[in-house]
Protein backbone atom coordinates (compact mmCIF):
# COMPACT_ATOMS: atom_id res chain seq x y z
CA UNK A 1 0.00 0.00 0.00
CA UNK A 2 1.46 3.28 -1.08
CA UNK A 3 2.05 5.69 1.38
CA UNK A 4 -0.16 8.94 1.49
CA UNK A 5 1.38 11.54 0.24
CA UNK A 6 0.79 15.23 1.99
CA UNK A 7 -1.37 17.54 0.14
CA UNK A 8 0.69 20.75 -1.18
CA UNK A 9 0.16 24.44 -0.01
CA UNK A 10 -1.82 26.51 -2.15
CA UNK A 11 -0.42 29.84 -2.19
CA UNK A 12 -2.78 32.82 -1.95
CA UNK A 13 -3.27 34.24 -5.25
CA UNK A 14 -1.06 37.59 -5.59
CA UNK A 15 -3.04 40.87 -6.03
CA UNK A 16 -2.51 42.66 -8.56
CA UNK A 17 -1.66 46.51 -8.59
CA UNK A 18 -5.53 47.21 -9.89
CA UNK A 19 -7.20 44.34 -7.62
CA UNK A 20 -5.39 46.05 -4.53
CA UNK A 21 -6.87 49.27 -5.81
CA UNK A 22 -10.37 48.23 -6.02
CA UNK A 23 -10.47 46.65 -2.19
CA UNK A 24 -8.71 49.72 -0.84
CA UNK A 25 -11.28 51.65 -2.24
CA UNK A 26 -13.81 49.08 -0.76
CA UNK A 27 -11.99 49.46 2.50
CA UNK A 28 -12.08 53.06 2.37
CA UNK A 29 -15.86 53.48 1.65
CA UNK A 30 -16.77 51.09 4.49
CA UNK A 31 -14.14 53.15 7.04
CA UNK A 32 -11.84 50.42 7.26
CA UNK A 33 -8.94 52.89 6.79
CA UNK A 34 -6.36 50.92 9.10
CA UNK A 35 -6.86 48.00 6.89
CA UNK A 36 -6.69 49.36 3.54
CA UNK A 37 -3.59 50.76 4.55
CA UNK A 38 -2.28 47.69 5.45
CA UNK A 39 -3.21 46.05 2.70
CA UNK A 40 -1.68 48.91 0.20
CA UNK A 41 1.24 48.46 2.58
CA UNK A 42 1.57 44.78 1.89
CA UNK A 43 1.36 45.60 -1.90
CA UNK A 44 4.13 48.45 -2.05
CA UNK A 45 6.28 45.67 -0.44
CA UNK A 46 5.39 43.71 -3.51
CA UNK A 47 5.47 46.02 -6.13
CA UNK A 48 7.92 48.93 -4.53
CA UNK A 49 8.18 51.66 -7.53
CA UNK A 50 4.31 51.94 -7.87
CA UNK A 51 3.45 55.42 -6.74
CA UNK A 52 -0.08 54.88 -7.19
CA UNK A 53 -0.15 52.58 -4.33
CA UNK A 54 2.55 54.82 -2.34
CA UNK A 55 -0.33 57.57 -3.13
CA UNK A 56 -3.00 55.35 -2.05
CA UNK A 57 -1.76 54.64 1.14
CA UNK A 58 -0.88 58.29 2.04
CA UNK A 59 -4.60 58.83 1.58
CA UNK A 60 -5.37 56.30 3.73
CA UNK A 61 -3.27 57.69 6.27
CA UNK A 62 -4.68 60.96 5.92
CA UNK A 63 -8.28 59.44 6.48
CA UNK A 64 -6.64 58.25 9.83
CA UNK A 65 -5.67 62.37 10.72
CA UNK A 66 -2.05 60.65 10.12
CA UNK A 67 -0.92 63.24 8.05
CA UNK A 68 2.74 63.12 9.02
CA UNK A 69 2.66 59.75 7.69
CA UNK A 70 0.44 60.81 5.01
CA UNK A 71 3.18 63.27 3.85
CA UNK A 72 6.02 60.86 3.65
CA UNK A 73 4.31 58.45 1.25
CA UNK A 74 3.06 61.35 -1.28
CA UNK A 75 7.02 62.67 -1.08
CA UNK A 76 7.79 58.78 -1.80
CA UNK A 77 5.30 58.20 -4.23
CA UNK A 78 6.75 62.06 -6.02
CA UNK A 79 10.06 60.85 -6.33
CA UNK A 80 8.39 57.98 -8.57
CA UNK A 81 6.29 60.44 -10.53
CA UNK A 82 7.39 64.02 -9.59
CA UNK A 83 5.19 64.87 -12.46
CA UNK A 84 2.14 63.65 -11.39
CA UNK A 85 -0.85 66.42 -10.05
CA UNK A 86 -2.59 64.86 -7.64
CA UNK A 87 0.00 63.75 -5.69
CA UNK A 88 1.29 66.98 -5.75
CA UNK A 89 -1.99 68.37 -4.31
CA UNK A 90 -2.58 65.45 -1.99
CA UNK A 91 1.13 66.75 -0.58
CA UNK A 92 -0.30 69.93 -0.01
CA UNK A 93 -3.56 69.03 1.71
CA UNK A 94 -1.16 67.10 4.36
CA UNK A 95 0.98 69.94 4.59
CA UNK A 96 -2.04 72.26 5.34
CA UNK A 97 -2.68 70.14 7.71
CA UNK A 98 0.12 70.15 9.26
CA UNK A 99 -0.27 74.07 9.26
CA UNK A 100 2.99 74.24 6.79
CA UNK A 101 1.38 77.15 4.43
CA UNK A 102 3.36 78.35 2.51
CA UNK A 103 4.70 74.64 1.34
CA UNK A 104 1.10 73.74 0.77
CA UNK A 105 0.30 76.24 -1.01
CA UNK A 106 3.44 75.91 -3.55
CA UNK A 107 2.41 72.51 -4.08
CA UNK A 108 -0.73 73.44 -5.18
CA UNK A 109 0.02 75.86 -7.57
CA UNK A 110 2.69 73.03 -8.84
CA UNK A 111 -0.50 70.61 -9.48
CA UNK A 112 -2.60 73.23 -11.19
CA UNK A 113 0.76 73.94 -13.71
CA UNK A 114 0.89 70.36 -14.37
CA UNK A 115 -2.65 69.65 -15.09
CA UNK A 116 -2.61 72.77 -17.35
CA UNK A 117 -5.34 74.61 -15.11
CA UNK A 118 -8.05 72.63 -15.72
CA UNK A 119 -8.96 70.51 -12.56
CA UNK A 120 -11.61 72.09 -10.25
CA UNK A 121 -10.52 70.35 -7.45
CA UNK A 122 -6.74 71.32 -7.77
CA UNK A 123 -8.23 74.88 -7.89
CA UNK A 124 -10.57 74.15 -4.48
CA UNK A 125 -7.79 72.65 -3.05
CA UNK A 126 -5.27 75.79 -3.41
CA UNK A 127 -8.45 77.92 -2.12
CA UNK A 128 -8.10 75.75 1.52
CA UNK A 129 -4.29 76.34 1.94
CA UNK A 130 -4.76 80.00 1.02
CA UNK A 131 -7.98 80.91 3.06
CA UNK A 132 -5.88 78.97 5.74
CA UNK A 133 -2.94 81.53 5.34
CA UNK A 134 -5.24 84.15 5.84
CA UNK A 135 -5.14 85.47 1.87
CA UNK A 136 -8.13 85.51 1.59
CA UNK A 137 -8.21 87.25 -1.94
CA UNK A 138 -5.92 85.13 -3.44
CA UNK A 139 -8.19 82.35 -1.75
CA UNK A 140 -11.57 83.54 -3.25
CA UNK A 141 -9.95 84.10 -6.94
CA UNK A 142 -9.29 79.86 -6.51
CA UNK A 143 -12.92 79.10 -5.43
CA UNK A 144 -13.92 81.25 -8.02
CA UNK A 145 -12.13 79.79 -10.86
CA UNK A 146 -13.04 76.45 -9.43
CA UNK A 147 -16.55 77.00 -9.64
CA UNK A 148 -16.28 78.26 -13.27
CA UNK A 149 -14.85 74.78 -13.73
CA UNK A 150 -17.34 73.21 -12.27
CA UNK A 151 -20.09 75.20 -11.06
CA UNK A 152 -21.97 73.07 -8.79
CA UNK A 153 -19.44 72.17 -5.58
CA UNK A 154 -21.46 72.45 -2.38
CA UNK A 155 -18.70 72.55 -0.89
CA UNK A 156 -17.10 75.67 -2.69
CA UNK A 157 -20.50 77.46 -2.69
CA UNK A 158 -20.30 77.29 0.82
CA UNK A 159 -17.09 78.24 1.48
CA UNK A 160 -17.16 80.90 -0.70
CA UNK A 161 -20.53 82.31 0.51
CA UNK A 162 -19.67 81.86 3.74
CA UNK A 163 -16.00 83.86 3.68
CA UNK A 164 -18.06 86.72 1.97
CA UNK A 165 -21.01 86.57 4.49
CA UNK A 166 -18.52 85.84 7.51
CA UNK A 167 -16.69 89.40 5.86
CA UNK A 168 -19.46 91.45 5.38
CA UNK A 169 -19.11 91.42 1.81
CA UNK A 170 -21.22 90.50 -1.04
CA UNK A 171 -24.11 89.97 1.18
CA UNK A 172 -26.80 88.72 -1.18
CA UNK A 173 -24.46 86.92 -3.35
CA UNK A 174 -22.91 85.04 -0.66
CA UNK A 175 -26.50 84.03 0.51
CA UNK A 176 -27.48 82.61 -3.10
CA UNK A 177 -24.40 80.39 -3.41
CA UNK A 178 -25.08 79.18 0.03
CA UNK A 179 -28.71 78.76 -0.69
CA UNK A 180 -27.49 76.72 -3.63
CA UNK A 181 -25.28 74.90 -1.52
CA UNK A 182 -28.13 73.48 0.66
CA UNK A 183 -30.13 72.62 -1.86
CA UNK A 184 -27.21 70.28 -3.34
CA UNK A 185 -26.68 68.88 0.32
CA UNK A 186 -29.78 69.52 2.28
CA UNK A 187 -28.30 67.19 5.54
CA UNK A 188 -25.23 68.67 5.72
CA UNK A 189 -25.17 70.45 9.24
CA UNK A 190 -22.09 72.77 8.18
CA UNK A 191 -24.14 74.37 5.24
CA UNK A 192 -26.99 74.59 6.72
CA UNK A 193 -25.27 76.33 9.59
CA UNK A 194 -23.59 78.73 6.73
CA UNK A 195 -27.17 79.59 5.62
CA UNK A 196 -28.22 80.25 8.80
CA UNK A 197 -25.28 82.90 9.72
CA UNK A 198 -26.11 84.42 6.52
CA UNK A 199 -29.50 85.09 7.25
CA UNK A 200 -28.24 86.58 10.70
CA UNK A 201 -25.41 88.55 9.33
CA UNK A 202 -28.47 90.11 6.95
CA UNK A 203 -30.71 91.17 10.11
CA UNK A 204 -33.32 88.28 9.30
CA UNK A 205 -32.98 86.50 12.89
CA UNK A 206 -35.67 84.72 12.81
CA UNK A 207 -35.01 82.87 9.53
CA UNK A 208 -31.41 82.37 11.49
CA UNK A 209 -32.90 80.80 14.03
CA UNK A 210 -35.00 78.38 11.85
CA UNK A 211 -32.22 76.99 10.18
CA UNK A 212 -29.55 77.28 12.86
CA UNK A 213 -32.18 75.32 15.00
CA UNK A 214 -31.86 72.98 11.63
CA UNK A 215 -28.30 72.76 11.79
CA UNK A 216 -27.75 72.00 15.35
CA UNK A 217 -30.32 68.69 14.83
CA UNK A 218 -27.78 67.53 11.97
CA UNK A 219 -24.44 68.14 14.29
CA UNK A 220 -25.51 68.70 18.13
CA UNK A 221 -22.06 69.09 19.35
CA UNK A 222 -20.31 71.61 17.43
CA UNK A 223 -19.28 74.34 19.04
CA UNK A 224 -19.51 77.01 16.23
CA UNK A 225 -22.72 76.26 15.20
CA UNK A 226 -24.27 76.69 19.06
CA UNK A 227 -22.55 79.72 19.45
CA UNK A 228 -24.24 80.92 16.37
CA UNK A 229 -27.49 79.77 17.98
CA UNK A 230 -27.04 80.99 20.91
CA UNK A 231 -26.59 84.31 19.16
CA UNK A 232 -29.63 84.23 17.06
CA UNK A 233 -31.49 83.45 20.07
CA UNK A 234 -30.09 86.28 21.64
CA UNK A 235 -31.44 88.36 19.20
CA UNK A 236 -34.92 86.89 19.37
CA UNK A 237 -35.56 88.15 22.48
CA UNK A 238 -34.78 84.14 23.89
CA UNK A 239 -31.82 84.91 26.52
CA UNK A 240 -32.17 81.76 28.77
CA UNK A 241 -32.05 79.51 25.60
CA UNK A 242 -29.43 82.07 24.19
CA UNK A 243 -26.84 81.05 27.65
CA UNK A 244 -27.73 77.45 27.00
CA UNK A 245 -26.45 77.52 24.06
CA UNK A 246 -23.45 79.26 24.74
CA UNK A 247 -22.75 77.11 27.28
CA UNK A 248 -22.98 73.74 25.54
CA UNK A 249 -20.26 76.00 22.92
CA UNK A 250 -17.74 76.50 26.15
CA UNK A 251 -18.99 72.38 26.43
CA UNK A 252 -17.72 71.20 22.91
CA UNK A 253 -14.06 72.73 22.77
CA UNK A 254 -14.23 75.74 20.73
CA UNK A 255 -11.02 77.16 19.18
CA UNK A 256 -8.98 79.42 21.78
CA UNK A 257 -9.83 82.27 19.96
CA UNK A 258 -13.64 81.55 20.79
CA UNK A 259 -13.42 81.09 24.15
CA UNK A 260 -13.09 84.35 25.60
CA UNK A 261 -15.80 85.90 23.16
CA UNK A 262 -18.11 83.30 23.86
CA UNK A 263 -17.25 83.16 27.77
CA UNK A 264 -17.90 87.50 27.89
CA UNK A 265 -22.01 86.76 26.11
CA UNK A 266 -22.42 84.59 29.12
CA UNK A 267 -20.96 87.35 31.83
CA UNK A 268 -22.85 89.86 29.88
CA UNK A 269 -21.15 91.05 27.12
CA UNK A 270 -23.07 92.65 24.31
CA UNK A 271 -24.09 90.40 21.21
CA UNK A 272 -23.29 91.90 17.73
CA UNK A 273 -26.02 92.63 16.17
CA UNK A 274 -24.55 92.13 13.16
CA UNK A 275 -22.25 88.72 13.97
CA UNK A 276 -18.80 90.51 14.35
CA UNK A 277 -17.41 86.86 14.07
CA UNK A 278 -18.62 83.35 12.20
CA UNK A 279 -16.30 80.40 13.52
Amino acid sequence: MEAATKPEAVAAPVLTAADAFRRAKALHDAGKFAEAEALLREEIARDPNNSDLRNARGVMFAAMNRHLDALWCYRDALALSPQAPGIWTNLGNALTRLKHLIGAVACHRRAIALAAGGDALLHHNLGTSLSEAGQHGEAVAAFSRALELKPDQPLVLNYLGYSWIDRGENLERGLKMIEKAVELRPEDGYIVDSLGWAHYRLGDYSSAVQYLEKAIELVPEDPTINDHLGDAYWQNGRPVEARYQWRRALQFGPQEDDIKPIQAKLDGGTVPSTGARGG
